[in-house]
């Protein structure tokens, strides 16, 4: 397989025989080494080349054997320069050398060897010396420009780095020949979105505006949203290997860089907090692959019942059997024509269709008038028949029928790639529907009307032309959506491993532990307490936005999306405290820097918040159920921490505004606090306890603590438990 990489008479040969590789790479057990049997992958292969040892016929010239090299055919497909002619080639190519990396790291340093980046790429003798080393390495020096013009081919080589960064000892050497250039963390940082450009304020819109074909950019967007994510992943083991210790070329003077300065409007971590938490919303597209996809089950299943019926009709009129009929299936997949069969007799014998049987329409009628009627979109009435069969065609799931698995990714075992196929497989569609695109779409209007189903006119392929439309249209949102949850989530690990370490907020209340807190020991020291509150504020709007998407369409995205959200914005409050707890603690603070700190808006903020997410359901948070289960942590642990940075800020005040405004922001926020009354004894009286329990009791005693009198909270807390 291996040999065919470099083969000179056949070009596509190359690009099948990458992801064969990539296959053998995940498939291949441990011992013995994958490596063994790819000498010709060796930094020695030149005089080893399989070509050169079996086509004896070809002389054996340096020039024709370099040529014929596959290691040398690797390393070339991964290049900017190459990827433009053949970019097929050059991804699996990069999922070949991820592939390596992650299953078989002897053979990945082969391929990255030697383990230094040449500065000329050439030998004494003239031998070529590159490894997939170099090729990475100038993918990444050319990231500000394939981001905007190639960002799949951007996407593919960052994460091939990433599965370097995890090889283990096998790989330590080629990750650390990166890791020692001067400029590796500004080009990764060439991978995030610009901070100078205009356009970035456009974040928060993202692409909301649809091409003319009601279709939008999302595919570019998710591979960009990919890159990003594995640069932040690399950014995050950067950022922890400084902090422990370990030397990192730039990664100090990038990490100050974007925490930008006092009196700037907006730094990079604002701006690239806007991308990031921005959920995107694509309305109607979900609903409409669904209704498509519907269609066409309910047109394949009239086929096969009116096809059933002309059969019988036939064995009837000749005194055969109805099976002994030649030609009596329609359809030209059998799987999509049993699928469809079996969700008709479903559908028809739900309670829903008895009114629509009772009248005397036969099968076939009764499916084409559904298929219509499924596409339309004003609701129809509650008595409708086919307003209840639409009803029921929802609740068994009947587009399943039509649903194939999407097709495997470059790498194997993972989830397929980003794009049209990402959650099914649309081009299955078009082919078991009896053509890829209508005749006007493919222009083969020459080929005559032809009525025969399975031809490009044929009855279904207009339909499954729109199906395959509709359901890459939601492949693109979805893998937008599953692009930028990697984004935030890499976001969130790598401002973690920066922040340095935080003690438990919920630990103990011990006074070193508190001073400890106040000291910033990370590389985010010069991130402005006010552009952190402003992060605080986009994630609070974000989460709002998030918590209502998780009881509509995409509810499981939008419910693992407001999880990530909750977590980061835990993690901004702390560092938000962590800056406001810094001022406070200093000797003699000015009036003007404690009240410029607004800390009460923040606390008041995220007190709100955490009520309006909480408070809806409690039951839900205690069982573990709904979105508000997935974010009762995070979201307690910002309300503990808001509310304790605000005390510090009103006890550093002046004492004339302590002895007004104090009280009354601190009666705001217990009066936004109360609501959670029942939500943490639901928490705290738990039998499993536990961390949850924990930061409700801190939570309660806060609320004590002067924010709730005495007698508000006895009415609140009556008839409830605050201990197992």
């Amino acid at each position: 397989v291996a040999s065919y990489v470099a083969y000179p008479y056949a070009a596509a040969c190359c690009a099948l025989a990458f992801p064969a590789l990539a296959a053998i790479c995940a498939a291949a057990p441990n011992e013995p080494p994958l490596a063994c049997a790819l000498p010709s992958l060796a930094p020695s292969s030149l005089s080893a080349s399989a070509f050169a040892l079996t086509m004896h016929g070809e002389p054996r010239k340096k020039d024709a054997g370099a040529e014929m090299d596959p290691r040398a055919a690797i390393v070339r497909a991964l290049t900017p320069d190459a990827a433009r002619y053949a970019p097929g080639e050059a991804l699996a190519a990069a999922a070949f050398i991820t592939a390596a990396a992650s299953s078989q790291p002897m053979l990945a340093e082969s391929m990255l060897l030697p383990a230094k980046l040449s500065p000329t790429g050439e030998a004494e003798d003239g031998c070529d010396v590159e490894s997939a080393l170099d090729s990475l390495w100038t993918v990444l020096g050319n990231a500000k420009e394939l981001r905007e013009e190639d960002p799949r081919l951007l996407a593919a080589s960052v994460n091939a780095i990433v599965s370097v960064w995890r090889g283990g000892r096998l790989l330590a050497g080629a990750a650390g020949t990166l890791r020692t250039q001067s400029s590796f963390a500004s080009r990764l940082g060439e991978c995030l979105p610009s901070v100078s450009a205009s356009k970035v304020l456009d974040f928060d819109g993202a692409d909301t505006d649809a091409d003319d074909d009601g279709s939008y950019d999302d595919e570019r967007e998710a591979f960009q949203l990919s890159a990003e994510a594995a640069a932040l992943t690399l950014l995050a083991s950067e950022a922890a290997d400084v902090l422990h210790g370990s030397p990192g070329e730039g990664i100090e003077e990038a990490f100050e860089k974007w925490c930008g300065k006092d009196g700037d409007d907006e730094n990079a971590f604002c701006l690239w907090i806007k991308r990031w938490c921005v959920m995107v919303d694509r309305p109607g597209v979900f609903a409409a692959a669904r209704a498509h996809a519907q269609a066409v089950v309910l047109k394949a299943a009239a086929s096969a019942e009116r096809a059933k019926a002309a059969a019988v009709a036939e064995a009837a009129r000749q005194g055969r059997l109805p099976r002994a009929v030649a030609g009596s299936s329609p359809l030209c997949d059998a799987s999509l024509e049993h699928g469809a069969v079996a969700a008709a007799d479903a559908l028809l014998s739900h309670a829903s269709a008895a009114d629509a049987v009772r009248t005397g329409a036969t099968r076939a009628t009764i499916l084409e008038a559904t298929a219509a009627a499924v596409l339309e979109t004003r609701p129809r009435p509650a008595h409708d028949p086919l307003g209840r069969l639409l009803e029921a065609a929802r609740e068994i799931q009947l587009e399943r029928a039509a649903l194939a698995p999407p097709p495997p990714g470059p790498l194997p075992g993972e989830r397929a790639e980003y794009g049209g196929d990402f959650l099914f497989n649309a081009t299955w569609v078009e082919a078991a529907t009896g053509g890829a695109s209508p005749p006007e779409a493919a222009g083969m209007d020459e080929l005559g009307d032809d009525d025969a189903f399975g031809a490009m006119q044929g009855p279904l392929s207009s339909c499954g032309y729109d199906a395959a439309k509709a359901l890459r249209l939601a492949g693109r949102a979805a893998a937008r959506k599953s692009a930028q949850l990697a984004a935030l989530s890499a976001f969130y690990d790598m401002m973690t491993a920066a922040a340095g370490p935080m003690r438990d907020v919920a630990s103990d209340d011990d006074e070193h532990a508190f001073e400890a807190d106040q000291r910033e020991s990370g590389l985010l020291s010069s991130w402005p307490v006010a552009s952190r509150a402003s992060a605080v504020q986009t994630v609070l709007e974000n989460l709002h936005a998030a918590l209502n998407a998780s009881k509509g369409d995409a509810a499981d995205h939008a419910t693992a999306f407001a999880a990530e959200l909750a977590h980061l914005l835990a993690l901004l409050v702390r560092l938000w405290a962590r800056a406001v707890n810094a001022i406070g603690a200093k000797k003699a603070p000015d009036d003007g820097e404690t009240e410029n700190l607004d800390a009460f808006a923040t606390a008041a903020e995220v007190s709100a918040m955490a009520s309006d997410a909480l408070s809806r359901r409690p039951e839900d948070v205690v069982a573990c159920d709904g979105a508000a289960s997935c974010v009762v942590r995070p979201l307690l642990t910002a309300v503990l921490v808001s509310v304790r940075a605000w005390r510090t800020t009103a006890a550093t005040t002046s004492s004339t505004r302590r002895a007004g405004s104090g009280l009354r922001e601190g009666h705001e926020l217990g009066n936004r606090l109360l609501p959670l009354t029942p939500v943490l004894c639901a928490l705290s009286s738990s039998p499993d306890g536990g961390a949850d329990a924990v930061l409700a009791l801190a939570v309660l005693r806060e609320m004590a603590d002067g924010l709730v009198p005495a007698s508000s909270l006895a009415d609140a807390l009556r008839g409830r438990a605050l201990l197992p």
